[in-house]
């Protein structure tokens, strides 16, 4: 691992620890500030892997850091089988999951009114999703490649991409922590998700 790679996993998760620390503080009303304030701090935790990718590349590559950071926005001719199946596992393993809790006794109720939600979700979480990806995928991952395979390139990111979710889990009464229920949890559904992504990048 060269040590652009160390630096930027050690900045993404300072800033993003940083950011943030008010929102989980807040949420154990230790933070006296404005709800609106918290906001800002947890949109600036979630763009800082893009932050971080955009000062190592700086570091890196010079002034050439920018155009190849967002130049993995533009990568062409993969396979689009594997683009589809970056949509449909994930859509799988939850109906997977519904058929199990369903198994097992218990009980789901699908309220088609809160269908209204889902595209404002889906804008904002593609919106914040994409700069965190930036830094994950666009500099991380082919950075890691250069000297790692492409499955021990997907382990390593998706041990920091847990790692930079902590707060999610000490924040209280955290939607995250709700799902989830631990730490280990969420790391065991990044690495599903690594894996996918490293497939689609790679084919």
């Amino acid at each position: 691992m060269n040590k652009f790679v160390v630096y930027y996993f050690s900045l993404a998760l300072l800033i993003g620890g940083l950011a943030y620390t008010p929102w989980v503080l807040a949420s154990y009303s230790m933070f006296p500030f404005p709800s609106d304030l918290i906001f800002v701090f947890v949109i600036f935790g979630g763009v800082s892997p893009a932050i971080a990718a955009l000062v190592i590349t700086k570091l890196e590559f010079g002034k050439d850091g920018v155009k190849y950071l967002f130049g993995q926005f533009g990568r062409k001719g993969f396979p689009k089988f594997w683009f589809l199946m970056a949509v449909l596992v994930p859509l799988t393993l939850a109906a997977c999951a519904v058929l199990l809790w369903s198994m097992a006794g218990g009980k789901y109720h699908v309220d088609l009114m809160r269908l209204i939600k889902f595209p404002p979700l889906l804008i904002t979480s593609f919106l914040m999703n994409m700069w965190e990806e930036t830094g994950w995928r666009g500099y991380a991952l082919p950075a890691l490649q250069k000297k790692h395979n492409a499955l021990i390139s997907s382990l390593i990111v998706g041990i920091f991409w847990a790692l930079w979710h902590w707060p999610h889990f000490a924040v209280k009464e955290s939607q995250m922590a709700i799902n989830y229920h631990n730490f280990l949890v969420r790391y065991f559904h990044n690495s599903i998700l690594n894996l996918l992504h490293m497939a689609l990048q790679l084919n």
